[in-house]
């Protein structure tokens, strides 16, 4: 299962945590995310990212866990 990065106009899907933060990291600077996977019951969860314009990514409303984006379902 793949992982959607949403920004204003348009999306872009991820297979993997390295490929998440390299994207959020170099395509995303100095922009607002948000990131959207699948829980295991199958609902949608999503995680709001702010990328500073050096590429730090960090959750706009608290800590993200990266580890727990389930990329497997």
């Amino acid at each position: 299962m793949s992982v959607v990065i949403r920004f204003a106009g348009g999306e872009q899907v991820v297979t993997n945590k390295d490929e998440l933060l390299s994207a959020l990291a170099s395509n995303f600077a100095g922009q607002h995310v948000s990131v959207v996977s699948k829980t295991p019951s199958g609902l949608d969860h999503v995680d709001f990212v702010s990328v500073s314009r050096s590429g730090a990514v960090a959750g706009t409303y608290g800590k993200v866990d990266f580890t727990a984006i389930r990329f497997d379902l």
